[in-house]
């Protein structure tokens, strides 16, 4: 690889893998997956991935989109906005240089699209930092976990719907038409 997004003993993120290089040949490039796995991977197969390198990194950046129906009431949609931000503020690994940003992005069909970004920081400290990096991607993993629930329970118990990506129904209509038309002609 002419372009080398890792080094040997680097922690990477390729597809839903997480690994350690072990080592960097001609033709491929040796992952030790966290599981114990050692895995050989194409170095052309490689370089046509997403290869997050955490090694590299200060934080760990999450980009995301949550979309909402078109007949969704204005004030609902501000609400929706409010959740999010609110569920980001002064979390656990917030570093006040880079805070959370949360907006609006769409008002353009299929949805109304609000777009959130945060970046998830914890100081390295301790005598294997390999193993740390490993239990801080953890616990961002987690944290996205809790994160994502908190958005569902705070839109269920507001009413506001999702929409399914790739659908034209909300995530709760239960196969009903969404749109109340009446069956009379």
């Amino acid at each position: 690889m002419a372009d080398r997004p890792c080094s040997v003993g680097d922690l990477i993120v390729i597809d839903d893998s997480m690994g350690f290089v072990e080592d960097i040949g001609m033709r491929t490039t040796k992952l030790r997956l966290v599981e114990g796995t050692l895995v050989a991977m194409p170095n052309e197969q490689l370089a046509s991935k997403k290869l997050e390198n955490l090694s590299r990194a200060r934080q760990i950046r999450r980009k995301g989109e949550i979309q909402i129906p078109l007949d969704t009431h204005p004030d609902k949609l501000q609400r929706a906005v409010e959740i999010v931000r609110e569920k980001l503020a002064d979390h656990e690994a917030m570093d006040p240089a880079r805070p959370p940003r949360v907006y609006l992005e769409d008002l353009t069909p299929p949805a109304y699209r609000i777009v959130f970004r945060y970046y998830y920081h914890q100081q390295q400290s301790g005598d294997d930092p390999t193993a740390l990096l490993v239990q801080i991607y953890w616990r961002y993993k987690a944290f996205n976990d809790r994160f994502n629930f908190e958005i569902l329970r705070a839109f269920e118990a507001e009413d506001i719907s999702l929409v399914l990506v790739g659908r034209e129904e909300d995530w709760r209509s239960n196969g009903e038409d969404s749109t109340n038309q009446s069956d009379e002609a």
